[in-house]
């Protein structure tokens, strides 16, 4: 799972080697990684091979602040799976946003032009 801030917009991307039993995806988000909120639901890709489910969203959003994205994956059956936390900061005057990787390594760095 990939998350950045850029332009106005908050990229999350991230990869699945199989959608067979998935229902949702939801990218969740929170400002103290305790209380979540979704931000965006979405439904799996209709797999036609066995390749890589590739999903890339781009959402408006310039809430300035600390901000933990992760993916929230719920299974047909109920089960639900949590990906890897990414911590993105953006400014809350520039709206320019940095992201870091769940042991604080920077992963992108934004920009608002």
């Amino acid at each position: 799972m990939y998350a950045y801030h850029s332009d106005g917009i908050l990229h999350v991307r991230w990869l699945t080697c199989s959608n067979t039993g998935t229902r949702k995806f939801e990218i969740i988000e929170s400002a103290d990684a305790t209380n979540w909120r979704t931000l965006y639901t979405q439904l799996p890709y209709l797999e036609t091979n066995s390749n890589l489910s590739d999903y890339n969203i781009p959402l408006d959003y310039n809430q300035g602040g600390d901000h933990y994205i992760a993916i929230r994956e719920t299974d047909v059956n109920g089960d639900v799976t949590l990906s890897d936390v990414v911590y993105v900061h953006i400014d809350a005057e520039t709206h320019v946003g940095d992201s870091y990787d769940i042991i604080g390594r920077r992963i992108a760095q934004g920009s608002n032009q």
